[in-house]
């Protein structure tokens, strides 16, 4: 009978798999993080914030861009980054972004650990 040798697992080679790309996770709005709501909360407080028509907007945990993107298309004066550790949903939402032709968000993938 012939030996069958063991194959080699992504954490033996060294290539242990990014949890966040196993399963992609659910990227939609959130009404209080968006621009125009901070806007009006800044001001209630007596703060100066930035033009909602001309503002830089960095997102951390971005996912594939589901909070960002829809503040992209209303506001294209602006510009918007968004930043994740999955590899898996930076892709997606910059096929997404492509696909809607929005040009100003930019979607970026972060090695775990940086």
């Amino acid at each position: 009978m012939a030996e069958i040798a063991p194959r080699s697992s992504p954490v033996e080679l060294g290539k242990a798999p990014n949890p966040y790309d196993l399963v992609p996770y659910e990227s939609y709005p959130f009404p209080r993080s968006h621009i125009r709501h901070l806007h009006t909360i800044g001001r209630l407080f007596g703060m100066a914030p930035a033009d909602i028509d001309r503002c830089r907007v960095l997102e951390l945990g971005s996912a594939s861009g589901g909070n960002l993107i829809p503040m992209a298309i209303g506001h294209p004066g602006s510009a918007f980054l968004g930043i994740d550790l999955s590899q898996r949903q930076i892709e997606m939402g910059r096929r997404q972004i492509g696909d809607l032709g929005v040009g100003n968000i930019e979607l970026r993938a972060v090695a775990h650990g940086c």
